[in-house]
């Protein structure tokens, strides 16, 4: 697996729910029937993502509070040598570092639009409670954590070390200091990399679009 993608924790609550949306709980149906569309040609696994069972996690959180995170989402790219087993299986060990009492996940294959290679990732949608059912509390150190403990899983599980997403991605010597072909490669890899994190974007954009 040569590129690495981990995309941004980001949690519905009625204070970051787009005007796009009615309310928090239309947004996260809306984020689930997209990733979860049985139409959709990449689609090819999904568990746990009955909106009912979401939308009664959802009124226990309301209940509590009016702003109260109901769910939280990801998106992160698998080896594309895993078959369905073999990715549920590092789905359940990453989730276990995050500590969520409750999650679902969709994964999709697509192509990617650069080397029109298969492009392996989940989206996961998680409750913000642990099974002691206390909120999740993922600040900025705990991220970092789950992003070495991501890195570590896909080694383990791939058996090759992962190349770092855009935030992470460093080079330590300069251009020039390299041979050519180190930098043609590194170029490239960024590039793809990137297109990633484009492609989280645009799906989000377009999950929008279909709600305006």
């Amino acid at each position: 697996m040569d590129i690495r993608f981990f995309g941004d924790l980001k949690w519905f609550s009625e204070k970051s729910t787009s005007k796009s949306y009615k309310n928090v709980k239309h947004a996260l149906k809306s984020h689930i029937n997209y990733i979860n569309n049985k139409n959709r040609t990449d689609l090819i696994y999904s568990e746990n993502l009955d909106i009912n069972e979401w939308y009664k996690l959802a009124d226990f959180e309301i209940g509590k509070r009016w702003d109260s995170r109901i769910a939280g989402k990801l998106i992160l790219s698998l080896d594309n040598r895993f078959d369905i087993e073999t990715s549920k299986e590092f789905i359940k060990k990453f989730m276990e570092e995050i500590g969520s009492s409750f999650y679902g996940f969709a994964i999709h294959r697509s192509k990617s639009k650069i080397s029109d290679k298969d492009n392996l990732h989940v989206h996961i949608v998680l409750y913000p409670r642990d099974r002691n059912g206390k909120k999740l509390r993922i600040d900025r150190k705990k991220l970092s954590e789950l992003h070495k403990k991501y890195d570590e899983l896909i080694e383990k599980f791939s058996g090759e070390k992962p190349f770092k997403s855009p935030s992470k991605m460093q080079i330590k010597l300069k251009p020039h200091q390299l041979k050519n072909q180190d930098v043609i490669e590194y170029i490239l890899r960024r590039r793809k990399a990137w297109k990633l994190l484009e492609q989280a974007k645009l799906e989000e954009l377009n999950e929008i679009k279909l709600n305006e």
